[in-house]
């Protein structure tokens, strides 16, 4: 109940402080920019679900939830596992972010066979990383399994994986910079 009244207070004082937010990160078709770096290859998962985003600012903490596309939802509007979820990880990435005085970021969760995943972390202008998500954030959270961590080559071996480049790396889509994710 605290939790819903923060995050409605701060709804209302919006115009104060702006969280950087971003949409999911989508997939692109493989990239020949990815050739010859190293790359973690994950078990795959849809880049769909919820990611809640995290300011502290002068020691006001202020939250927000959106869907996929980075639109601001209200917590009542999640759909039950979506909500059953959030319920079950808002407290452990609030203490996290606590902890490591972290002072924004934007978690992005997503399903896997019916269970949550922290899929990514969005810290003010980049993704991090997929060593850093697992180092980091895998004892409180299930974070996407990797499969192997090797220099990425088109030669057509990998299929039904994800595939992150171990140092975060963007590529320009329609003007716009784009997460270098690809899935095969």
């Amino acid at each position: 109940m605290v939790l819903k009244a923060l995050i409605q207070s701060y709804r209302m004082e919006s115009g104060m402080y702006e969280i950087e937010c971003q949409p999911f990160p989508q997939f692109l078709e493989p990239k020949s920019e990815l050739i010859g770096h190293l790359c973690y290859f994950l078990e795959p998962y849809e880049p769909t679900g919820f990611s809640i985003a995290y300011t502290l600012i002068d020691g006001v903490v202020g939250l927000k939830v959106l869907d996929d596309a980075g639109n601001d939802i209200l917590i009542d509007d999640l759909n039950s596992q979506k909500r059953m979820a959030f319920d079950a990880n808002v407290g452990k990435f609030l203490g996290l972010c606590g902890i490591l005085k972290i002072k924004s970021c934007q978690a992005f969760f997503t399903f896997v066979d019916g269970n949550s995943i922290l899929a990514d972390v969005y810290t003010p202008h980049k993704f991090i990383g997929p060593g850093m998500l697992n180092d980091i954030f895998s004892r409180a959270f299930t974070t996407p399994k990797v499969i192997k961590t090797a220099a990425y080559k088109e030669d057509g071996t990998e299929t039904n994986v994800v595939i992150k480049p171990s140092k975060f790396m963007t590529v320009m889509i329609d003007g716009n910079p784009t997460p270098l994710y690809v899935k095969k």
